[in-house]
This record gives C-alpha cells, sequence and structure tokens, in this order.
C-alpha cells in the first residue's frame, strides 16, 4: 500500500515544482538560439558590470557628464515646477536613458523615501514624450499599422512593467500614477482624458453598478494599470491591446463594464463620478 502511494507521488509530482520552471525554459531556450535580449545576457554574465565610484573624483566626473544639458530627457512629470529632480536623481534618470537605451540592467539603490518612485514618474514621461516624437513621424493613423494590423516597430518598446516581490508595492506605484492628485495643480484642468480613466477605476456593488469614486480616488488620465489579477488585465486590454481584432474582442467583455454614454457633442459621459 505504501509502495503504491509512492508510485502514485512520483507519476503526479515533478522532481522541481515551481512557477518559474517555464520561464527558466524559455530562457534557456532564447539563449541557446543566440537571443533572450541584452538584459538577460547581463543577468547571467560571469562579467561584473563595475561602475565608478561615485564618491571619487573619477565619479565626480561622470556625474558631470552625465548631467550635461543635450542630455536631459525632453519629458518630466507633470508635477510642481516649484520643484525639480536632486542632482542623484537626475543623475540616475540621465543614466538610465542612456545605458537602457538598447537594453541590459541598471540598479538605482535607496532607502524608503529618498525619491525612487518620484524618479521613476519622470521616466514614464520620458518614454510618453518619446512615442509622441515617434508619433508626430507619421502622416496618417493608417501608417502607424503594418500589413498584419500590428503597431509598426518605431511605435513599440516603450512599454514599462514594474514588478516586485512586493505585490503592495507595485500596485502602489501603478494605483498611483492615473491619480488627479499626482499632478500639480496647475496641470488638472485637462478633462479629456478622465472619463474613461474614472470609468476604468471604478469599483462596482453586486448589482455590477459602478460606485462613484471619492475625490482623492479621481483619475487624470489611463497611464497604468494594476495588471496582477486576470480579471483586471482582461479588462483593460481595451486600453492596452493595438491589434484591431485584439480591441474589438476586449470591447465585447467590457460591455455592461465600460457603459459610456454618447452626449449631442460626443463625448463620452461616464457613470462613475467625475468633478
Amino acid at each position: 500500500m505504501i509502495e503504491e502511494d509512492h508510485e502514485i507521488s512520483e507519476e503526479t509530482l515533478p522532481i522541481l515544482n515551481s512557477f518559474f520552471l517555464e520561464d527558466i525554459e524559455r530562457a534557456m531556450i532564447a539563449i541557446a538560439q543566440g537571443g533572450g535580449g541584452e538584459a538577460l545576457l547581463q543577468y547571467l554574465s560571469v562579467r561584473q558590470n563595475r561602475h565608478d565610484d561615485l564618491y571619487t573624483p573619477k565619479g565626480l566626473q561622470t556625474i558631470v557628464r552625465h548631467l550635461s544639458p543635450h542630455l536631459m530627457p525632453h519629458g518630466r512629470w507633470p508635477s510642481d515646477p516649484r520643484y525639480s529632480m536632486s542632482l542623484m536623481q537626475q543623475f540616475s534618470i540621465n543614466t538610465a536613458i542612456q545605458k537602457l537605451d538598447e537594453g541590459g540592467l541598471l540598479s538605482v539603490n535607496g532607502p524608503p523615501g529618498t525619491g525612487k518612485t518620484t524618479m521613476l514618474r519622470d521616466l514614464v514621461a520620458h518614454n510618453v514624450v518619446e512615442r509622441a516624437k515617434a508619433l508626430a513621424s507619421f502622416g496618417k493613423v493608417t501608417e502607424t499599422f503594418n500589413t498584419a494590423g500590428y503597431l509598426v516597430s518605431s511605435l513599440t518598446g516603450f512599454e514599462m512593467v514594474v514588478a516586485s516581490s512586493n505585490n503592495a508595492a507595485v500596485e502602489n506605484i501603478s494605483r498611483e500614477l492615473p491619480l488627479l492628485k499626482s499632478l500639480a495643480q496647475e496641470f488638472r484642468e485637462a478633462e479629456y482624458l478622465r472619463p474613461v480613466a474614472n470609468q476604468l477605476s471604478a469599483r462596482t456593488n453586486r448589482a455590477g453598478e459602478f460606485l462613484p469614486l471619492d475625490d482623492e480616488e479621481q483619475c487624470w488620465g489611463v497611464i497604468a494599470a494594476i495588471m496582477g489579477k486576470r480579471e483586471i488585465a482582461r479588462n483593460s486590454a481595451i486600453v492596452s491591446s493595438s491589434h484591431p481584432i485584439l480591441k474589438r474582442k476586449a470591447q465585447k467583455r467590457l460591455t455592461g463594464q465600460m457603459n459610456l454614454i454618447s452626449s449631442t457633442s460626443g463625448v463620452g459621459v461616464p457613470l462613475a463620478k467625475t468633478p
């Protein structure tokens, strides 16, 4: 009887049982085929990527070089104009833009409250502006899609994924970016992105009816989404999908959840409260 149970357990349970086995297998296959991306190659490399000690004279030269005006990003998060990034925050932003242009890894370390999330916002703004510059090079909307219906390559690569072993930290960042209060007062007047953002952020009761958002929960736009849960990811597909067929399917799934009513002016009026 004991032997039978032992045999069953060997058949049903693998030697290694992990959520990461499939990801590790994909990485192994990618490396074997000569791919995998610069970040994965650097992560697995035995070579250590040493950087200058910023507290030495050579490190000071590195800081000055990376803070050169021509290396400053063209985008900035619409926060209070009276306050700018600290020296090391701006150094980290400029370094990330330079070093990660073709992919790779960069570590920014700092204790809580030193402005890492603030720095991340400026990187998001940089990506938005760079993608807008790429969009401005097209004369017609149809030029932005290839024959298969996907975005052309020049409009991709600006996506950002915030991942961590701490789910709460990631969720806080993703939830804070779309909030109206994350913008300075002088930038809160633009309302054309708010209806859809508030609709996606609104909670529903058991009857499926949208509940009004509090003032602190009001959103300015759909710039980030919490994608951990399958249902949330499915509901966000309508704003993240670039493929026309996938977008139509996402719209069907959101019927009843994204109940935007067209007014006579053609502007969507959300059921969720917007001031």
